[in-house]
Formats: C-alpha cells, structure tokens, sequence
C-alpha cells in the first residue's frame, strides 16, 4: 500500500471512529441513557470497523490492519470522551 493510499485510509478509519462513537452516543439518548462514562466500544469491535472501511482488494498484513483499529478505537474514544455527558448522580 502506497503512503497515499495509506493516509486515506486513515482518515476514513478516523471518520468512522468518531461515527461510531455518535452513533453509540445517539443511540444511548434514544434509549433514555445518558451517554456518559467512558468510551463503551472495545477493540474487537473496531477490528470489525476496520474491515468495513477498507475497500475489497486492499491489501493489509495483520500488523496494519491492528494499527488502524487502534487508530479507530483511539479516534472513537477520543470523540466519546469530548462529547460525553455528565453522569445522573442521585441527589443526596
């Protein structure tokens, strides 16, 4: 994979880090919870991600593909963590 074809992809895995983490948050407030804690999603979870974005035909080994869903995850948690909502304490 060229450098080129390298940094696209990882702005896409990037888009969809922070996608996934709106899309969890979104659907937490739709469900009447409040988006808030820390970043829900795992790494299993963004290796699956990983394979969604790369086109079908991009060559990756297995150490790439690990790094960009560590980029993924990174990208998602980083998105949560900035947008999350404060934690309902009782009232005391």
């Amino acid at each position: 994979m060229t450098e080129s074809a390298r940094g696209r992809l990882e702005e896409r895995v990037e888009e969809d880090g922070r996608a996934w983490a709106d899309a969890v948050r979104v659907l937490l407030q739709s469900e009447g919870r409040a988006a808030a804690g820390g970043w829900p999603g795992t790494i299993s979870e963004a290796r699956v991600r990983v394979e969604g974005v790369m086109q079908s035909g991009t060559k990756a080994t297995p150490d790439e593909r690990n790094r960009l869903a560590r980029v993924l995850y990174h990208a998602a948690r980083s998105f949560w963590l900035v947008h999350r909502e404060a934690a309902n304490e009782p009232d005391e």
